[in-house]
């Protein structure tokens, strides 16, 4: 057995009029809206729009908005509720209306740092970043699609200290392509794949906020992908040298 974790504790999702009814607020309301035919009891800590914050929360949840309404990207649900004043259900249901394809994302923190730390230290405990494919600079996104291994190695290995760095490594190398048995991958010796990632430890870091996640993590100087140079001294490549990875 094992479990994958990101290093995050604000997580991010996709939110439409389907699930709007059990993903709206921590306004402590029972109120009939139209939108819905019916009474909504808003769930407390909902990641959708909740503006009362946990005394662990590092910020107010932040809507994403794929059509990049300017009004409403990366806001916080406390500014759009004093700017248009309405309620924190009512921001909810005003986005959804302004969206033409009712595709909502959304960061919500409802984990905290202390049992992110002790999860990630478990032994059988590896690293994911739950990410997905990125367009540098284009529309709103979670910073763990930049700054996941990055923050493990800078946060949680040299400052927390949580975890020794030969373990981080382990974690988000082989342990995971052993999970995959993906044997050619994940390890540094003869009749592997030549993927490797050349870090200073003292200076690895993330860079990437939810408020500007769009951002390249340091302390990286040289990536190789199958053998192949993909970042040289921090700046990538032109070349694409992945490949699809099949058992």
């Amino acid at each position: 057995m094992a479990i994958d974790l990101a290093d995050w504790i604000g997580h991010h999702a996709r939110y439409s009029a389907r699930v709007m009814e059990r993903a709206i607020s921590a306004t402590h309301l029972s109120r009939h809206r139209e939108a819905f035919g019916q009474v909504v009891i808003p769930s407390r800590g909902s990641v959708l729009a909740s503006p009362e914050v946990a005394d662990w929360d590092p910020e107010p949840d932040y809507y994403f908005h794929w059509l990049r309404d300017s009004a409403i990207v990366m806001r916080t649900v406390a500014d759009l509720m004093a700017e248009w004043q309405l309620e924190a259900i009512d921001v909810a249901l005003e986005i959804e209306r302004r969206n033409v394809e009712h595709k909502i994302g959304a960061v919500g923190f409802t984990m905290s740092e202390e049992n992110l730390m002790r999860i990630l230290a478990h032994p059988l405990v590896m690293v994911g970043t739950d990410a997905h494919l990125e367009v540098f600079g284009v529309r709103a996104t979670h910073p763990r699609n930049y700054g996941t291994y990055p923050r493990v190695l800078g946060k949680y290995v040299r400052e927390e200290g949580i975890i020794s760095l030969g373990e981080a490594v382990k974690k988000m190398t082989s342990m995971p392509a052993e999970r995959y048995a993906l044997r050619d991958r994940g390890w540094l010796r003869p009749g592997c794949f030549a993927d490797a990632v050349i870090f200073d430890p003292a200076t690895v870091a993330d860079t990437a906020t939810f408020a500007n996640a769009h951002q390249y993590p340091v302390g990286i100087p040289y990536v190789l992908v199958n053998g192949q140079v993909a970042v040289d001294n921090e700046v990538t490549s032109a070349g694409h040298h992945g490949r699809v990875l099949r058992r």
